[in-house]
């Protein structure tokens, strides 16, 4: 979703489709390639729109495992192959703005990189988590008395206060911190307290 507002405020034009449609509505999407597709679960589909995402082969085992993202490299689905080109589109005019262009240019220069478009995927994104997670959350909570444990690429532990009576978060502190991060970086998120329980 971060790359789909990043998307909003540099352009007054829509991004590509099929891009906003699985921000948007994942599960529908993936309901679409079940339709083909019956066996494939969240997790595979999730894995192989990431790998799209970032210019990857759903197609092709993986380095470390040997093992295919969907199961065979048999499969054929369009849904994830118009998803990769429109995130291609999308990047290669985002990669023109003045604010992404020096960082494409130190990408296309480096001979040791061979995924320059993921890459550059992942710079844009992780640009923004950086903002709200180190320069915004973190903040907030520790003005709010909260100790943060643990900081993780896109968010972050916070210690409870009482562990006898304190279960969960309350939601209202969250809502906060969503809105003080929108304040701050027009990035409009929503925050959830992830259970540690396997």
């Amino acid at each position: 979703s971060i790359l789909l507002q990043v998307w909003k405020k540099l352009f007054s034009r829509d991004c590509p489709k099929k891009f906003s449609e699985y921000v948007q509505d994942r599960k529908t999407v993936f309901e679409r390639v079940r339709q083909s597709f019956p066996d494939l679960t969240d997790k595979q589909l999730k894995s192989a729109f990431l790998k799209a995402m970032h210019g990857g082969s759903y197609k092709k085992a993986d380095k470390r495992t040997g093992e295919f993202v969907l199961g065979s490299m048999e499969i054929e689905v369009s849904e994830l192959d118009e998803f990769k080109k429109a995130v291609k589109e999308m990047m290669r005019e985002i990669r023109k703005h003045e604010k992404y262009k020096p960082f494409w240019e130190s990408i296309q220069a480096n001979k040791e990189k061979d995924n320059k478009h993921g890459t550059f995927v992942s710079h844009v994104y992780q640009q923004h988590e950086k903002e709200v997670v180190v320069e915004n959350l973190l903040p907030f909570f520790k003005q709010r008395g909260r100790a943060v444990g643990v900081l993780t690429h896109d968010g972050l532990m916070i210690e409870k206060l009482d562990e006898k009576k304190e279960k969960t978060l309350d939601p209202q502190i969250l809502r906060d911190a969503e809105a003080y991060v929108e304040e701050k970086t027009g990035l409009r998120l929503t925050l959830v307290e992830k259970s540690l329980e396997p």
